[in-house]
């Protein structure tokens, strides 16, 4: 939402962001950028009554044009309200492989029967989408998320060390699966081939992580850096980028933006990644749960000289940034607004 409101700051007064709970430090910088920002301080459950009602009466305050809904409960709420509050577009969009049982996805497929469109971030969120039978095959469009404009990384930055430094930025949460890097590194270090793996961000499963450093003896080549207002500090002076996650994973914000500073990635199988990793020419590529083939694939890239992982970063910063800029995400999200408003023979106002 922040890139969003970035990039269409010259749109001042056509954008209102509606938040279920509170702002944070995201809703200062929308705001900095010249756009309303309604904070309803409501529960963020689909159990609410209360929470869908605050968003009802939002909405027909407002009086917008289109409706975009983001997430569980933002979809859940805003849509049925959207068509109550009789909005002329509305949309949702699904950011995750959300794993539902049965009565979820019934609910959900009742829910996105308000939506004229949903939005997937990923072909993964996508044919999980028509999979499950949420939302049918015809009204799933795929629109990725952008990028923030990042800095690129410069090669001198990341030199002068003993090691190659890896890292990862995300929740440490189990379908994360960064488990699986700890176990690479343990059985490169018994092979005479140690990194270092610096662990950006935090969660339920960082004592646990931890636990594993300790009992393996990893305490000299693993850092846990917490949460980071700007993690690409961080990635800015490794050598790669890696992505271990499982098939849980949608999107990976982090994996795109390190790509777009040029750091060389490593990633499974895994949401948005076998669309802008050509394997050796944009980054690498391994098989999700196969812990054995993120080791081999280690093996291989930290052997790599220097100036041939540069090549594969520049090549993968290239990719993302020809499909992943906020000016294209705005040109995508324009021109879904106008498909329905045509098919629909409503007018949506500049």
């Amino acid at each position: 939402m922040r890139i969003l409101a970035e990039a269409a700051a010259e749109r001042r007064g056509s954008l209102h962001f509606v938040v279920i709970s509170g702002g944070g430090s995201a809703r200062d910088r929308i705001v900095e950028a010249g756009h309303e920002v309604t904070c309803l301080d409501s529960k963020a459950s689909v159990y609410s009554i209360r929470t869908f009602l605050a968003v009802l009466r939002t909405i027909r305050r407002i009086g917008p044009d289109v409706v975009h809904t983001h997430g569980a409960e933002g979809n859940f709420h805003g849509l049925p309200a959207a068509f109550l509050a009789g909005v002329p577009v509305r949309i949702g969009e699904e950011i995750g492989l959300p794993g539902h049982r049965r009565m979820a996805r019934l609910a959900f497929r009742t829910v996105y029967r308000f939506a004229h469109r949903v939005v997937a971030v990923s072909p993964a969120v996508k044919d999980d989408l028509v999979r499950t039978g949420e939302v049918a095959p015809g009204k799933v469009v795929m629109v990725e998320n952008p990028v923030r404009r990042v800095t690129p990384a410069v090669p001198g930055e990341r030199g002068g060390r003993p090691r190659p430094r890896c890292c990862f930025v995300g929740r440490l949460v189990d379908w994360k699966n960064v488990r699986s890097v700890l176990d690479a590194l343990h059985d490169l270090l018994g092979r005479g081939r140690p990194f270092d793996f610096w662990v950006v961000g935090d969660g339920p499963q960082r004592s646990e992580l931890v636990n594993v450093v300790r009992a393996r003896g990893l305490d000299d080549y693993v850092r846990f850096l917490g949460f980071q207002d700007r993690p690409e500090d961080c990635i800015r002076t490794c050598d790669f980028f890696i992505l271990p996650s499982t098939e849980q994973e949608g999107f990976c914000m982090a994996l795109v933006e390190a790509m777009a500073m040029g750091m060389p990635a490593i990633s499974t199988r895994v949401g948005i990644a076998p669309e802008i990793i050509s394997d050796g020419e944009t980054g690498w590529l391994v098989p999700a749960r196969d812990t054995g083939a993120l080791t081999e694939k280690l093996d291989q890239v930290l052997r790599l000289p220097r100036e041939v992982a540069a090549a594969v970063g520049a090549a993968g910063r290239r990719r993302v940034l020809a499909r992943n800029t906020p000016t294209e995400y705005l040109r995508r999200l324009d021109a879904l607004y106008d498909a329905v408003s045509r098919e629909h023979r409503v007018q949506v106002r500049a």
